[in-house]
């Protein structure tokens, strides 16, 4: 079983790729845009159809959650010739649990993959709920304790080596 709390690169790599299973397309679609836009200068200023574009997200849908993140103080939107979105804060100063509540997600798990609530499951009855469980809690310490400027330091370490 994978640990995730020993703070690894490749362990936030794939809990972000847990994060694109387990997830809603909202959630998602805001990550990568953030973790994109994050590889560019702070005030760098994104269109919608750009981040659409190389995303290959709808842009209805990508402007949709931009605004959301706007509306939540992640981002900052500029309007008129010249304008988009650009981070509103340093990103290493964006927590993960932010992101998350701002695109809807501040529930924990409550039901296993086959939809039996996981509180009251036992191992005899379902072997994915006590692995759901440990999921819960992986995923909100890692939720709560790491922001968005440290994960794309710590994608970026694994991608370099």
């Amino acid at each position: 079983m994978l640990d995730f709390l020993n703070n690894k690169p490749v362990v936030l790599i794939r809990t972000i790729n847990l994060i694109i299973i387990v997830y809603s397309n909202k959630l998602k679609y805001g990550m990568q845009t953030l973790l994109y836009m994050k590889r560019f200068k702070r005030n760098h200023v994104f269109s919608a159809a750009y981040i659409s574009e190389q995303l290959q997200i709808p842009k209805e849908f990508i402007s949709k959650i931009l605004q959301t993140l706007a509306q939540n103080g992640i981002l900052i939107s500029k309007k008129g010739k010249g304008g988009g979105f650009s981070f509103a804060v340093d990103p290493q100063q964006i927590k993960l649990k932010t992101v998350f509540d701002s695109l809807g997600h501040t529930k924990k798990f409550e039901k296993c993959l086959f939809g039996r609530n996981v509180d009251s499951c036992s191992e005899e009855e379902c072997m994915v709920c006590s692995l759901w469980t440990t999921f819960n809690k992986e995923m909100t310490y890692i939720i709560n304790n790491h922001t968005l400027g440290n994960l794309c330091l710590r994608l970026e370490t694994d991608f370099n080596n």
